[in-house]
């Protein structure tokens, strides 16, 4: 009796999840509407002082060092 029990009712669990797994997804109710304090404005845009005036430095190159412990014929089909 115990042993059919517990194997129905693990039945059941597998089942119940399933079908919660095969459920309809929530659909969003509304979408936004854009506000008046979301569109850019005047102040916003950048003006002729705000951009930099001053050249980019040059990126230095930079060597990045793996540690591994790959060896043997795994290593050289890696390389």
């Amino acid at each position: 009796m115990k042993k059919t029990l517990l194997s129905v009712l693990a039945v059941l669990a597998a089942l119940s999840l399933v079908l919660s797994a095969c459920g309809p997804t929530m659909a969003p109710t509304a979408t936004p509407k854009p506000t008046e304090a979301a569109k850019p404005t005047e102040a916003a845009k950048p003006t002729e002082a705000a951009k930099p005036t001053e050249a980019v430095a040059p990126v230095k190159e930079v060597t990045i060092s793996i540690w591994h412990q790959w060896s043997g014929d795994y290593l050289t089909a890696i390389e």
